[in-house]
């Protein structure tokens, strides 16, 4: 995955490509709040927004255009595979956080877990949808 970079470990690499990453995504004027090292070997991830509404996707989109350019940069070849590698890792894949006026009110937490309720109804499609060619078997939430 990594070409030969003499004279730096593999901890300094990394934090560089996520360095260059949030430097580039300030730059193009990207909403992006933070970045840090996950659990696996060279697992890294960064937080897009918070960002109002639909800009969220656009965000998003440039943002990994710009994370496969600068790891370009460093010889480094980027994969958004929800279980890159074997094993008892956790999983890689994107999450999103969100929320609304009404759940940050009084009685938000009811709101919430109506919400919660109603995702409940279509959670196997949804997770169908985040792998739709079924290439890592579901296991990205097992941790397995």
């Amino acid at each position: 995955m990594v070409t030969h970079l003499a004279g730096q470990s593999r901890a300094t690499l990394d934090s560089k490509i996520s360095e260059a990453h949030y430097k580039a995504c300030l730059y193009a004027g990207l909403c992006v709040s933070g970045s840090n090292a996950e659990v696996m070997p060279a697992q890294w991830e960064y937080q897009v927004g918070p960002c109002p509404g639909i800009a969220m996707g656009d965000e998003l989109w440039v943002s990994r255009y710009i994370l496969h350019r600068a790891a370009e940069d460093f010889g480094v070849i980027v994969t958004l595979d929800p279980k890159p590698m074997p094993g008892d890792w956790n999983g890689a894949g994107g999450h999103c956080n969100f929320s609304t006026s009404r759940m940050k009110a009084d009685n938000g937490m009811k709101v919430m877990e109506e919400a919660i309720q109603r995702l409940e109804k279509r959670h196997k499609e949804h997770i169908i949808l985040y792998d739709p060619s079924g290439v890592s078997g579901g296991e990205r939430g097992r941790g397995r």
